[in-house]
């Protein structure tokens, strides 16, 4: 699992280490400064995601509207998304524990659910959507990526 950078944090990842192999934004993107600051954007994620065959976690829940075609170029790419952004730790909190609980759902997800997906998940610890991204699939969106 990759965690955005919405994600990388220390607490991040000492709740979600026992349950999961994780790959942490900060490490595999460095930058003295944290955060999308640095410059990374959303297409390059997509890409090492798929090149190393890792399961995106983030807190873009348009991202599976914004990136389409995108993804649609990434065929191993797996997308897990928060249905809304946390405005404070403790929200955060709420969203791993929703994660870890998740851990028996995703894993079947990421094993067997035809690929390129994006996925939604609730606070409450249920998939709340799921969209494998096929040709067909086509976006209107402009913003910046």
């Amino acid at each position: 699992m990759f965690l955005d950078d919405c994600f990388a944090s220390d607490s991040a990842v000492a709740t979600l280490a026992p349950y999961f192999q994780l790959r942490d934004f900060r490490v595999i993107f460095p930058d003295g400064r944290k955060g999308k600051q640095n410059g990374v954007l959303d297409g390059p994620i997509i890409a090492k995601c798929h090149e190393e065959k890792w399961l995106l976690l983030t807190t873009d829940h348009e991202m599976g509207k914004t990136h389409i075609e995108e993804i649609k170029k990434h065929p191993n790419a797996t997308i897990l998304a928060t249905t809304s952004n946390p405005s404070s730790p403790e929200e955060l909190r709420e969203w791993l524990a929703a994660v870890v609980k998740l851990k028996a759902t995703v894993l079947r997800m990421y094993k067997k659910q035809p690929r390129p997906w994006f996925a939604t998940f609730s606070k409450e610890g249920s998939i709340t959507n799921c969209t494998t991204i096929t040709a067909t699939h086509r976006t209107r969106r402009t913003r910046a990526k």
